[in-house]
């Protein structure tokens, strides 16, 4: 279990003065089977009160409200965590990952894309190779598959798709960004009946928040991130969990006045070291 610091900063400029802002956040991890939080704190500008509630999918949000007239909305989470995703605990699986989501539909494109891969064991994931009968691949091979198929299908390239791009759009368009691929190598393991999840959180080195996915196996949910190919380790620190981006942004907000809007975000994740301690 390796232990880091976190710090992830977002600032929000408006032309024009807003009022009455709503805001709902998703930038505070909390403690499960990969990671525990030894720390983890929210400030706000303007410094206002928030609560924080626990959505369906267990993710922790923090909701307020700004009724006076500002033109920009600053907030820092910052904390410290150990993670381990070996020690991910058991859960029971929530059905509607093994579904198409809002964001996930499938397409006949994506038929091609799985070609000669072969489900990932039993029910949904229920079981992998070693239990399925004729040792098929397991969910965990399975889902590397899709990664590769996936990284094979879209270029990385930002600036081209926004929050509204499906799956099959980023399919169609062939490029993307981590968002993207998550959606699609989602919709693509739900059609292989293996129950996944998207997953926002922040990877070790500085820069901006980042997506990556979940696939259920036997009780476990084992992450695997499309955009680099490759299943998760240590480095990732996890906020939020939902079927596609839709059900667990990092931030949503709804208010009177403005016009255009600039965000900057500035994120870094950091292992602390024995040497980092002692000075």
């Amino acid at each position: 279990m390796n232990w880091y610091t976190f710090h992830y900063d977002v600032f929000l400029d408006f032309d024009a003065p807003v009022s009455e802002h709503q805001f709902l956040l998703r930038c505070l991890p909390k403690t499960c089977g990969r990671q525990r939080v030894v720390r983890a704190e929210l400030s706000l500008r303007p410094t206002v009160g928030y609560e924080t509630l626990t959505d369906g999918f267990g993710n922790l949000v923090q909701t307020g409200a700004i009724p006076f007239g500002h033109t920009s909305f600053h907030y820092t989470s910052e904390g410290e965590v150990f993670i381990s995703p070996k020690n991910a605990s058991r859960e029971a699986l929530n059905p509607v990952f093994a579904y198409p989501s809002e964001m996930t539909q499938p397409c006949a494109a994506f038929e091609a894309l799985l070609k000669d891969i072969p489900g990932g064991g039993e029910a949904g994931g229920a079981v992998g190779a070693s239990d399925a009968p004729g040792g098929g691949a397991s969910v965990l091979e399975t889902a590397l598959a899709i990664s590769r198929r996936v990284k094979r299908a879209l270029a990385y390239e930002p600036g081209i798709t926004d929050l509204s791009t499906t799956a099959a759009d980023a399919l169609a368009a062939g490029v993307g960004v981590c968002q993207d691929f998550t959606h699609v190598f989602l919709a693509l393991c739900r059609m292989r009946g293996i129950p996944a999840r998207y997953c926002n959180g922040l990877m070790v080195g500085e820069g901006v928040s980042h997506a990556w996915a979940e696939v259920y196996d036997k009780g476990v949910w084992i992450g695997v991130d499309p955009t680099h190919d490759c299943e998760i380790n240590e480095t990732y620190l996890l906020f939020s969990v939902g079927r596609d981006y839709t059900d667990c942004s990092i931030e949503r907000g709804v208010f009177f006045g403005g016009g255009g809007q600039n965000q900057k975000v500035a994120a870094k994740l950091a292992e602390v070291r024995a040497a980092d301690m002692q000075q």
